[in-house]
């Protein structure tokens, strides 16, 4: 089980030698994003299930992204709440490095009370995206969240998701939550001052990673594969080669999803 971003995702690619103020052709694609959505869409891709949970709008938006994510075949829980569905844009250009705009919507909305005991009682893992811990309610829902996992018998996970967004106070809430296993880049953990004291299990999930055609989803990807083998009861050192295998299905294509 996944708790953090569901949103759609427009994945925008100029034409080489776009000019300011023309009108330029590009590629796009709308898709499902978010760090729950894309992680729960890797583990399902090695065969586990998934469920992912978040905050949500019933408008047409967000009908879309739960639909894909049922194709998918991961399923979605959250309370629904006033406001839009999030959308984030990222923009691709050739030989530079991508832009991400963001509006994350109705996600940080999630709070402890909306929350079901039973979305929980079958999760195997609970894995929280560093995100809900940046605004309240969902932070105060993350750790409800944890304390409903570990009264239901489930390993308890958490993924620093960005590296802009490891300030002091979220290494705060994550050392309160104290989970089994902690997820990062090098980047992450360098900006967060170290992971090894935030929970039993910490994983940097490009170490010794290869250089990847598209990096967009892979850490996303790794986390799916490693929680899936982590779940079914794989030892470490398996669930990171899982992992590592998912992160090489991303980087191999275009876009974060399989």
């Amino acid at each position: 089980m996944t708790l953090g971003d569901v949103l759609a995702l427009v994945l925008v690619t100029p034409a080489d030698g776009v000019l300011p103020e023309a009108s330029s052709a590009s590629r796009s694609q709308l898709t499902v994003g978010g760090q729950a959505a894309i992680c729960a869409c890797w583990a399902v891709e090695t065969g586990a299930r998934a469920r992912a949970v978040s905050a949500r709008s019933y408008d047409r938006l967000g009908d879309l992204i739960e639909a894909e994510l049922a194709e998918r075949g991961v399923e979605m829980e959250g309370p629904a709440v006033a406001g839009g569905t999030g959308l984030a844009t990222v923009v691709r250009p050739a030989g530079a490095r991508r832009t991400a705009l963001t509006d994350r919507g109705v996600c940080p909305a999630l709070s402890a009370e909306a929350l079901r005991p039973e979305w929980l009682q079958d999760a195997d893992v609970l894995h929280v995206s560093g995100y809900a811990l940046l605004d309240q309610p969902s932070a105060d829902a993350a750790g409800h969240a944890y304390l409903l996992a570990r009264a239901a018998g489930a390993q308890l996970s958490i993924d620093l998701a960005c590296a802009e967004i490891v300030t002091p106070l979220v290494r705060e809430r994550i050392a309160r939550l104290q989970p089994d296993v902690a997820l990062a880049t090098h980047a992450q953990a360098d900006a967060i001052g170290g992971i090894d004291d935030l929970a039993d299990l910490a994983v940097i999930s490009d170490r010794d990673a290869p250089i990847h055609r598209d990096p967009m989803g892979v850490p996303d990807a790794f986390a799916g594969g490693f929680l899936a083998a982590f779940a079914a009861g794989a030892a470490p050192a398996d669930a990171i080669s899982l992992g590592r295998e998912m992160a090489a299905q991303c980087g191999a294509r275009t876009g974060p999803l399989p």
